[in-house]
């Protein structure tokens, strides 16, 4: 089962599943957060901080990288 992640980029919104060990987009594999991010804003930017995924505590919307500094 995968988890999920989404964010809005361009007026759109987009959404991600980590399956396997592999971010899975727009019918895409990604080998990282950074490389799924870059194929929706057409340049570099870092996918810790673009991607977000609901807190299971509150619901609440929060950065990968935030998530990753709470543990």
């Amino acid at each position: 089962m995968g988890q999920n992640s989404a964010r809005c980029t361009k007026g759109k919104a987009v959404g991600a599943s980590i399956v396997n060990g592999e971010l899975r987009s727009d019918g895409k594999a990604f080998k990282g957060l950074s490389p799924a991010a870059r194929h929706y804003t057409g340049y570099q930017t870092n996918g810790w901080t673009f991607w977000v995924v609901k807190r299971p505590t509150d619901g609440k919307f929060i950065s990968v990288d935030g998530l990753r500094r709470m543990k």
